[in-house]
């Protein structure tokens, strides 16, 4: 499991966000391992969006595009990413992206 195409607009830093991003990562791969249990050949990618006020919160996520088959996944990366608090910033908000790729039970 990866995390890559990290991306984000003024206020915030990419390497921040990918910090942030590595520590979901475990979290991530938790929510693909439950789905792995029943659908073995499970591999694909989630393209997300979303947006980090100052405070760190995220306003919202979506999903941008994904060629992983599995609802399960994406909802639970998802309400991961939601949960998140990144770190604070003067900026007020920024919009952020990166990619999962979900390819194999190891990190």
């Amino acid at each position: 499991m990866t995390v890559s195409d990290v991306g984000v607009s003024d206020g915030r830093s990419r390497e921040e966000v990918a910090a942030s991003l590595e520590q979901l990562r475990p979290q991530f791969h938790t929510c693909y391992l439950k789905a792995l249990q029943r659908k073995s050949d499970l591999r694909g990618k989630l393209e997300l969006r979303w947006t980090i006020d100052a405070s760190g919160s995220v306003g919202f996520a979506k999903l941008a595009r994904t060629s992983l088959n599995s609802n399960e996944v994406i909802t639970c990366v998802l309400n991961k990413l939601k949960s998140w608090k990144f770190p604070r910033s003067s900026a007020d908000r920024a919009v952020a992206s990166g990619t999962v790729v979900l390819n194999s039970p190891g990190y």
